[in-house]
Parts: structure tokens; sequence; C-alpha cells
């Protein structure tokens, strides 16, 4: 259980030019970690994200409604978490798909695109 931090640490050190990234890199793993390990969390999260949708529709239709705007006040923070949570994930399979593409071999064009042009090359 101790060694598989030890070894992500070791293995960012080695990947990471600059100690502020790693520090950046750490939080990011920290924070989805926290996310998807405390259940309570990310379904509270997930229940804000409804809430605060349907209270900004019923707002729209009652905009001076202060029970609704402190429903509203309430479902904030999860909501931006989840965000941020989605987010961090997004560029994280991001970098997972380039550095993918960066160790696969480089593909020769298809022959297929002169032969659509009609035109034969001599």
């Amino acid at each position: 259980m101790v060694l598989a931090p030890s070894l992500t640490v070791a293995s960012s050190l080695l990947t990471v030019a600059s100690h502020r990234l790693l520090l950046d890199l750490l939080l990011v793993q920290w924070l989805i970690r926290q996310y998807y390990s405390k259940r309570m969390l990310m379904g509270a999260c997930c229940v804000s994200v409804e809430v605060l949708l349907l209270s900004l529709y019923a707002l729209s239709f009652n905009p001076t409604d202060t029970v609704l705007q402190g429903v509203i006040a309430a479902s904030l923070p999860g909501f931006v978490l989840k965000q941020v949570a989605n987010f961090l994930q997004l560029v994280d399979a991001a970098k997972a798909l380039l550095a993918m593409d960066a160790r696969s071999p480089a593909k020769s064009p298809s022959r297929s695109r002169s032969k659509s042009s009609g035109r034969s090359r001599r």
C-alpha cells in the first residue's frame, strides 16, 4: 500500500522537469483520488449538479424566490468540485492519449488519397 504512492512519486520525478509541476501533478492526483474514494462526496457532488441545474431552471420562472437562491448557493460548491474533477480527468485522458500516440509508430499516408482525387501521378 505504501509502495504504490512512492512509485508514483518516483516516476513523476523522472518525467517532470520542474518541482512546481510535480506539486501540481500530486495535487491533481490527490483531488481525483479523494473524489473517487469518498462515495458520499462524489454522490453529494452529483446531487449538487442536478439540484443546481433544476434550481436555475425554476429560478427562470420566479427570479425573486429567495429559497431557490439559497438552494443555488448551497449547491454551488459541489457543482464546482465536480466540474473541476471532470476537467482534470479530461486533461489527464488527453495527456494519456498523446503519450500513446507518441509511442506508436508513424503510419504512412494511405494510397487511397491519391486515387480519390481522380488524377494520376506520373
